[in-house]
């Protein structure tokens, strides 16, 4: 049925007489050709046929014919449009995805990368993604060990969930990524790549952290407020006794004791009632200080004249006192700062002092003034702190374990600290258990008349 039949015929209408020119101008060429057409089935079906032709010369050199072989490839026409549907499917879905995209080799190099990827360590392009980062596990990780931890799962599970690490961007900050991953292997299982998602995971990993600081913080509170309740109650429950049983004594036998023992009772009572003054003033400025409430109010201080009084105070209100010396710089003038939060400071530090120091022992202050800064220095020979101890001393309510049975509610350097800190300033500690501690303190100030040279 076929022979005898024009080959034109074959062709789907439309552009079968170009098409057939620009085929047999080729073969008269003497030139073979290769083409794909849609061709009429007898049927009228179309299919797509592709063709090989070369022509047939004789022995005068002329083209006298075609030799043509055909092959009905439209299956995998259309196998090829399906294929290239899904390429532009999947290449759109790796461009524009949200996520970063990868391969890489088993040794840490990338393949391929999406834009995501590039975005999230901060490279412009996949191309500058994948030409300059040659090391993942040197480059990246912040970590590299952590990369090592990485690959030794992925030769345990070949599959890698949710896997966070803390990389470096190209400007060299830090992020945090959480990968999903799986090895790719042949049939003879040989490792081939690695491919997965990565997402950035800073913002999450940050709200994370202040989750868990938020816990500490309120687990701190809960232990601080434990502290609290104990302290307290045992340090109201000394004075009160003491109260209680020297009032009970007045009032059964005063009218028979001489005045010199009723006076020593009144001034138990007294003695009593400061000290539990005292306790509820420091409970006042740690909760004014956590309310952010401690105001600074710098004032001109003659501080010289200020620093003198304050050790006289100490000298009166102490039982068989330390011997308390005070050095101030003679260039110290007239300096402006706040004389309540340098009150809290000092009295709590050279009360310490005394309280942890041997009876007859000498206390030391020394102020001097250095450039834009004053400096208060506060020396003693007492018991000192232990090393490991020296990071805790300005927690409220905490003692060092080796105080003993001296008395005290461990809110003295928790205010020393707060108060401190309100004037901008900072205090650093030396000690040696048995031989005494330093106390320096730095306060920023504007001064009030001038330094002397």
């Amino acid at each position: 049925e076929a022979i005898g039949r024009h080959a034109v015929g074959l062709i789907v209408p439309g552009s079968a007489g170009e098409h057939f020119c620009e085929v047999w101008t080729q073969l008269l060429s003497k030139g073979g050709t290769r083409s794909t057409d849609e061709n009429c089935t007898k049927e009228g079906r179309t299919i797509t046929c592709e063709w090989y032709n070369t022509p047939l010369i004789n022995a005068d050199g002329d083209v006298i014919g075609v030799a043509s072989l055909g092959q009905d490839v439209s299956e995998r026409r259309r196998a090829e449009e399906a294929l290239q549907k899904a390429e532009a499917k999947y290449r759109s879905i790796f461009e524009n995805a949200v996520e970063g995209i990868f391969q890489t080799t088993p040794d840490g190099r990338f393949l391929s990368a999406n834009p995501a990827l590039a975005g999230i360590y901060g490279y412009e392009s996949s191309d500058a993604l994948i030409e300059q980062i040659t090391d993942i596990a040197r480059q990246l990780y912040v970590e590299t060990d952590r990369r090592t931890q990485f690959i030794g799962l992925m030769e345990q599970y070949n599959v890698v969930s949710e896997f966070e690490s803390q990389v470096w961007q190209r400007d060299g900050s830090t992020i945090w990524i959480s990968e999903d991953v799986r090895a790719v292997r042949n049939a003879d299982g040989v490792l081939l790549y690695y491919e997965g998602i990565i997402e950035d995971i800073t913002e999450r990993k940050g709200a994370q952290i202040e989750i868990q600081r938020a816990l500490e913080k309120e687990r701190e509170l809960s232990e601080l407020k434990s502290r609290f309740v104990s302290t307290t109650s045992h340090e109201f429950r000394t004075p009160l006794t003491a109260i209680l049983s020297s009032t009970e004594l007045l009032e059964r036998y005063s009218h028979h004791w001489p005045p010199e023992k009723q006076r020593k009772h009144f001034q138990r009572i007294q003695a009593a009632v400061r000290n539990m003054t005292r306790l509820l003033e420091d409970i006042l400025i740690i909760g004014q200080e956590e309310a952010d409430k401690l105001e600074y109010c710098p004032v001109p201080v003659e501080i010289g004249q200020f620093c003198h009084g304050l050790v006289e105070e100490l000298r009166l209100g102490v039982e068989s006192p330390s011997v308390v010396t005070s050095i101030c710089s003679a260039h110290c003038l007239r300096v402006n700062l706040d004389e309540k939060l340098l009150r809290y400071t000092l009295s709590n530090l050279l009360s310490n002092a005394i309280k942890y120091s041997r009876s007859g022992s000498t206390v030391h202050l020394k102020v001097s003034c250095e450039s834009e800064y004053m400096v208060f220095e506060v020396r003693d020979q007492g018991i000192g702190i232990p090393p490991d101890e020296i990071h805790q001393v300005f927690e409220s309510f905490h003692r060092a374990t080796n105080v003993g049975t001296i008395p005290g509610t461990g809110l003295g350097l928790a205010i020393v600290k707060r108060s401190v800190d309100r004037q901008g300033g900072r205090i650093a500690v030396e000690s040696e258990v048995g031989v005494g501690s330093t106390f320096t303190v730095t306060i920023p100030l504007h001064l009030d008349g001038e330094i002397k040279p």
